[in-house]
């Protein structure tokens, strides 16, 4: 997936908007995540595994009934 600088930061300022939380340091040279961006990353990673399992389990039920 291909996004520009601009299209990535404003999902960004809007997700941290949503959460109400800063997720990134930002400077003229340097970006990285705060605690609380580092703990939604944490977090999302394992939901995003959570759901591709029971994808994969339900793709399996899928496939097994007749």
């Amino acid at each position: 997936m291909q996004l520009s600088k601009s299209t990535v930061s404003k999902y960004i300022t809007e997700l941290e908007a949503q959460v109400g939380v800063r997720l990134l340091h930002r400077s003229t040279r340097v970006v990285c995540l705060t605690d609380a961006g580092r703990l939604l990353l944490k977090r999302s990673t394992v939901l995003l595994e959570l759901a591709t399992r029971i994808q994969s389990e339900l793709d399996a039920c899928a496939a097994a009934s007749p």
